[in-house]
């Protein structure tokens, strides 16, 4: 009898089916202070609600050992997927042998994970190397036939940022086979960590060796880079140096158009993020996405040097 009236008042009112609960996915990047990586997390977040499931967003911070702890954490809480902008290139493989020993798949999404003992299923990222090769070739242009010294700063533990470099000293090294007046690297590269601070005492350490030209693997370092040679300018009369970032922040853009930077090669954090999120989409569908996607980089001309 009460089956029946519990039935009834369920005609009469209506009853609802419990919710099923939302599938989760993690996403740890590199530091969100950082514009670019502060894109590809906003951007995965809305792509990843949109298409029903529920995401944790944490901050690496720079900080290995914090990334090491967020992917544990992303384990405990049953993320169904795991994104890393790895904070490291070399340290987080037995982390990510453990979500894979728990069959949760890892993406990586701009910066690759190099360590061989754990299995990413894909990375998408901007084709970094042919990116560095334009950079490259843009410094030959500001410099002219004159040729001259080139300061590099660098971020040597993002595997990205070492294939910037790589891609730059192939042009460099192609140019100097033929031309008359060499380009000279400055070695040893100084670490800028990729952000501004940082990037800006790299830069100063290197004023005294008279480079002609600076190229700096992102944009924050780059703009820590400009604070240096503007307070040299301005304290010791320093001359022109032509800086050429990486990027394509609106920071780094808006120095190139007030002539502070001579260009830079473009990234698209957010085709990263959309492919990064299509890849998952697809693994979970069961199909088998490409293990590397690769998105190519623009050069951003100074406007008066547009072709």
């Amino acid at each position: 009898m009460r089956i029946l009236l519990l039935l009834a008042a369920c005609l009469l009112v209506g009853c609802k089916s419990p919710e099923k609960a939302k599938e989760k996915i993690g996403i740890s990047v590199l530091s969100l202070r950082n514009p670019f990586f502060k894109t590809i997390a906003d951007t995965f977040r809305t792509e990843a609600e949109n298409g029903g499931y529920e995401v944790f967003v944490e901050d690496g911070d720079n900080d290995l050992e914090k990334q090491h702890q967020q992917v544990k954490s992303f384990l405990q809480r049953k993320t169904a997927a795991i994104v890393l902008c790895p904070t490291r290139a070399n340290g987080l493989g037995e982390t990510i042998a453990k979500a894979n020993a728990a069959k949760v798949p890892v993406f990586t999404a701009d910066l690759a994970c190099l360590d061989t003992n754990c299995e990413i299923v894909a990375h998408i990222a901007t084709d970094n190397q042919s990116g560095g090769r334009l950079a490259a070739r843009a410094m030959i242009k500001a410099l002219g036939d004159a040729g001259g010294k080139v300061a590099i700063i660098h971020f040597p533990d993002a595997e990205s940022c070492q294939l910037r470099v790589r891609g730059f000293e192939q042009v460099i090294e192609e140019h100097n086979a033929k031309a008359e007046r060499k380009i000279e690297l400055i070695k040893p590269y100084r670490d800028g960590k990729g952000e501004r601070e940082p990037g800006r005492q790299a830069a100063a350490a290197l004023l005294d060796l008279n480079p002609q030209g600076i190229f700096a693997i992102n944009d924050p370092s780059a703009l820590g880079a400009l604070v240096a040679v503007e307070e040299a300018r301005k304290n010791r009369g320093l001359g022109l140096i032509h800086i050429v970032s990486f990027d394509g922040q609106k920071e780094g853009i808006d120095a190139i158009e007030a002539g502070k930077f001579y260009d830079e090669p473009m990234q698209f954090p957010e085709e990263i993020a959309r492919k990064t999120y299509a890849a998952i989409r697809d693994y979970f569908a069961g199909k088998r996405p490409a293990p590397l996607q690769l998105i190519p980089t623009k050069l951003y001309r100074h406007p008066e040097l547009q072709p």
